[in-house]
């Protein structure tokens, strides 16, 4: 089998969130504590971009996810997130990623937009990522 890409590749990802002016970031985790304020976006789109090569992808993947999962809460106004749920919930994801060598299946977010957003999930980044 051939591989698509070589560990020296570079690979982009770039991550637009549309229609964010006016949203706002809930905790839809089960049983956990809601956000402590009400964190909303002020700008009407959001582009996070990462261009990494895929040795680098390979090594750090949960790190990458994580720091673009940040740039995320940035536009939203949320200024100092506990990074370590989100971290937490990257590990969650990609260690049942390895374990079932698939992608399929559900991926829970512990953060997403309130309801009527056009997007699914804020930790579709790490799915993408893979």
């Amino acid at each position: 089998m051939t591989e698509l890409f070589e560990d020296t590749d570079t690979i982009t990802l770039n991550l637009r969130l549309f229609g964010t002016n006016g949203r706002r970031l809930v905790n839809t985790e089960p049983r956990s504590m809601p956000l402590r304020a009400p964190y909303i976006c002020r700008i009407p789109e959001i582009t996070v971009e990462r261009r990494f090569s895929l040795a680098e992808w390979r090594a750090a993947i949960i790190d990458h996810a994580v720091a673009m999962t940040n740039d995320v809460y940035q536009r939203f106004n949320w200024t100092n997130p506990n990074l370590s749920l989100a971290r937490n919930a990257m590990k969650r994801t990609f260690t049942r990623r390895w374990k079932s060598g698939s992608v399929g299946g559900p991926h829970h977010a512990a953060l997403r937009l309130a309801p009527g957003s056009n997007w699914k999930r804020s930790f579709e980044i790490a799915r993408c990522l893979i």
